[in-house]
Protein backbone atom coordinates (compact mmCIF):
# COMPACT_ATOMS: atom_id res chain seq x y z
CA UNK A 1 0.00 0.00 0.00
CA UNK A 2 1.08 3.63 -0.69
CA UNK A 3 0.06 6.89 -0.38
CA UNK A 4 -1.24 9.27 -3.13
CA UNK A 5 1.26 11.38 -4.62
CA UNK A 6 1.43 14.94 -5.63
CA UNK A 7 2.54 13.02 -9.40
CA UNK A 8 -0.74 10.78 -8.41
CA UNK A 9 -2.91 14.19 -8.04
CA UNK A 10 -1.99 16.08 -11.34
CA UNK A 11 -2.74 12.83 -13.41
CA UNK A 12 -6.36 13.49 -11.70
CA UNK A 13 -6.32 16.76 -12.10
CA UNK A 14 -5.54 16.82 -15.95
CA UNK A 15 -7.70 13.71 -16.66
CA UNK A 16 -10.96 15.89 -15.05
CA UNK A 17 -10.00 18.19 -17.47
CA UNK A 18 -9.53 16.49 -20.05
CA UNK A 19 -12.65 14.71 -19.93
CA UNK A 20 -14.26 18.25 -18.94
CA UNK A 21 -13.76 19.07 -22.95
CA UNK A 22 -13.77 15.54 -24.14
CA UNK A 23 -17.65 15.50 -22.55
CA UNK A 24 -19.10 18.65 -23.46
CA UNK A 25 -18.94 19.57 -19.59
CA UNK A 26 -18.00 23.34 -20.58
CA UNK A 27 -20.92 25.06 -18.67
CA UNK A 28 -18.98 23.79 -15.21
CA UNK A 29 -16.46 25.33 -13.26
CA UNK A 30 -14.58 22.76 -12.24
CA UNK A 31 -11.68 23.14 -9.05
CA UNK A 32 -9.55 20.33 -7.69
CA UNK A 33 -8.20 19.36 -4.22
CA UNK A 34 -5.93 17.30 -3.05
CA UNK A 35 -6.31 16.57 0.71
CA UNK A 36 -7.54 14.02 3.39
CA UNK A 37 -10.83 12.52 2.82
CA UNK A 38 -12.08 9.61 5.24
CA UNK A 39 -12.57 6.27 4.00
CA UNK A 40 -12.76 7.56 0.23
CA UNK A 41 -10.30 7.85 -2.79
CA UNK A 42 -12.04 11.06 -4.45
CA UNK A 43 -15.54 13.07 -4.14
CA UNK A 44 -17.31 15.45 -5.84
CA UNK A 45 -18.95 18.64 -4.56
CA UNK A 46 -21.58 20.59 -6.98
CA UNK A 47 -23.33 23.91 -7.32
CA UNK A 48 -25.80 23.84 -9.90
CA UNK A 49 -26.96 27.16 -9.58
CA UNK A 50 -23.08 28.41 -9.84
CA UNK A 51 -22.29 25.86 -11.97
CA UNK A 52 -19.25 24.78 -9.71
CA UNK A 53 -17.61 21.34 -8.88
CA UNK A 54 -14.95 20.74 -6.54
CA UNK A 55 -13.14 17.13 -7.02
CA UNK A 56 -11.25 16.16 -4.80
CA UNK A 57 -8.88 13.05 -4.17
CA UNK A 58 -7.65 11.74 -1.45
CA UNK A 59 -4.49 11.15 0.60
CA UNK A 60 -4.98 8.03 1.97
CA UNK A 61 -2.96 4.75 1.27
CA UNK A 62 -4.51 2.26 -1.20
CA UNK A 63 -3.21 -1.19 -2.67
CA UNK A 64 -4.10 -0.79 -6.66
CA UNK A 65 -5.61 2.28 -7.47
CA UNK A 66 -5.38 4.59 -10.66
CA UNK A 67 -6.12 7.94 -10.65
CA UNK A 68 -8.12 7.89 -13.68
CA UNK A 69 -10.30 5.92 -13.38
CA UNK A 70 -11.07 7.87 -10.34
CA UNK A 71 -11.71 10.91 -12.33
CA UNK A 72 -13.62 9.20 -14.53
CA UNK A 73 -15.90 8.42 -11.60
CA UNK A 74 -16.16 11.57 -10.61
CA UNK A 75 -16.72 13.07 -13.72
CA UNK A 76 -19.61 10.60 -14.26
CA UNK A 77 -21.12 12.41 -11.35
CA UNK A 78 -20.92 15.54 -12.93
CA UNK A 79 -22.33 13.75 -16.25
CA UNK A 80 -25.00 13.07 -14.60
CA UNK A 81 -25.96 16.00 -12.19
CA UNK A 82 -28.53 17.60 -13.95
CA UNK A 83 -30.88 14.43 -13.85
CA UNK A 84 -29.95 14.28 -10.01
CA UNK A 85 -30.47 17.97 -9.46
CA UNK A 86 -33.94 18.07 -10.81
CA UNK A 87 -35.10 14.74 -8.78
CA UNK A 88 -34.17 16.74 -5.87
CA UNK A 89 -36.04 19.81 -6.71
CA UNK A 90 -39.25 20.09 -4.37
CA UNK A 91 -41.20 21.63 -7.08
CA UNK A 92 -39.68 19.64 -10.19
CA UNK A 93 -41.75 18.90 -13.38
CA UNK A 94 -41.90 16.30 -16.16
CA UNK A 95 -40.16 18.66 -18.26
CA UNK A 96 -37.46 19.57 -16.51
CA UNK A 97 -36.48 16.00 -15.72
CA UNK A 98 -36.84 15.22 -19.73
CA UNK A 99 -34.69 18.33 -20.66
CA UNK A 100 -32.03 17.06 -17.98
CA UNK A 101 -32.13 13.53 -19.54
CA UNK A 102 -32.32 14.60 -23.00
CA UNK A 103 -28.95 16.63 -22.23
CA UNK A 104 -26.97 13.71 -20.97
CA UNK A 105 -28.37 11.45 -23.43
CA UNK A 106 -27.22 13.24 -26.34
CA UNK A 107 -23.70 13.44 -24.76
CA UNK A 108 -23.22 10.14 -24.16
CA UNK A 109 -24.18 9.72 -28.06
CA UNK A 110 -21.56 11.57 -28.75
CA UNK A 111 -18.88 9.51 -26.37
CA UNK A 112 -20.29 6.65 -27.85
CA UNK A 113 -20.09 7.16 -31.24
CA UNK A 114 -16.15 8.45 -30.74
CA UNK A 115 -15.95 5.04 -29.00
CA UNK A 116 -17.43 3.37 -31.61
CA UNK A 117 -14.94 4.99 -33.75
CA UNK A 118 -11.50 4.58 -32.02
CA UNK A 119 -12.64 0.56 -31.70
CA UNK A 120 -13.07 0.43 -35.40
CA UNK A 121 -9.78 2.11 -36.27
CA UNK A 122 -7.77 -0.11 -34.11
CA UNK A 123 -9.08 -2.75 -35.85
CA UNK A 124 -7.20 -1.91 -38.67
CA UNK A 125 -8.02 -2.14 -42.83
CA UNK A 126 -10.34 -4.79 -43.36
CA UNK A 127 -9.14 -7.94 -45.85
CA UNK A 128 -9.44 -7.45 -49.83
CA UNK A 129 -7.33 -7.18 -52.20
CA UNK A 130 -4.71 -4.14 -52.96
CA UNK A 131 -5.25 -0.42 -52.23
CA UNK A 132 -9.02 0.67 -52.32
CA UNK A 133 -10.25 3.49 -53.95
CA UNK A 134 -8.54 5.77 -51.25
CA UNK A 135 -7.60 7.34 -47.90
CA UNK A 136 -11.57 7.75 -46.26
CA UNK A 137 -12.03 10.45 -43.60
CA UNK A 138 -9.49 10.14 -40.44
CA UNK A 139 -10.96 9.72 -37.00
CA UNK A 140 -11.00 13.14 -36.31
CA UNK A 141 -12.64 14.38 -39.25
CA UNK A 142 -15.70 11.78 -39.23
CA UNK A 143 -15.94 12.62 -34.75
CA UNK A 144 -16.10 16.59 -35.96
CA UNK A 145 -18.89 15.42 -37.83
CA UNK A 146 -21.48 14.35 -34.85
CA UNK A 147 -23.46 16.48 -32.94
CA UNK A 148 -21.98 18.99 -30.34
CA UNK A 149 -22.03 17.53 -27.16
CA UNK A 150 -21.81 20.65 -25.06
CA UNK A 151 -25.16 21.69 -26.41
CA UNK A 152 -26.68 22.94 -23.34
CA UNK A 153 -30.64 21.75 -23.89
CA UNK A 154 -30.98 22.49 -19.70
CA UNK A 155 -30.57 25.39 -17.44
CA UNK A 156 -31.69 26.12 -14.42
Amino acid sequence: MRKVTKKDYIVFRKECLRLQTEWGLLEWSIYTEHKPLEGKFATIVMDNRDMTATITLGVEEFEKSDPKIHAKHEMVHLLLAPLGFEAQSRYTEQFNVEQAEEAIVNKLVKLLSIALLLVAGCQGPGPGPGPGPGPGPTDQELIDELPDPGLVLYKH
